[in-house]
């Protein structure tokens, strides 16, 4: 049985991701914000410079002085 081009198994469909359309754009915002949305780095097609993500998380908290140590 042959599948449509952008059909992958279990139903999921797969297709360019860009960040200048909303609707095929993975922030990493998505990784928290509490949706089924999902966060989905470069491929490593685009460059070896993708073979390490670095994502910095504000969890809306103050660190410094006159807290408790873990």
């Amino acid at each position: 049985m042959a599948l449509h081009a952008l059909e992958l198994a279990w139903g999921q469909y797969c297709d360019i991701c860009t960040a200048a359309n909303s609707n095929k754009a993975h922030p990493a915002s998505n990784a928290i914000d509490g949706t089924e949305r999902w966060w989905q780095s470069p491929p490593l097609s685009r460059g070896l410079e993708y073979n390490e993500v670095n994502v910095t998380l504000d969890l809306g908290q103050d660190c410094g002085g006159g807290g408790q140590s873990p």
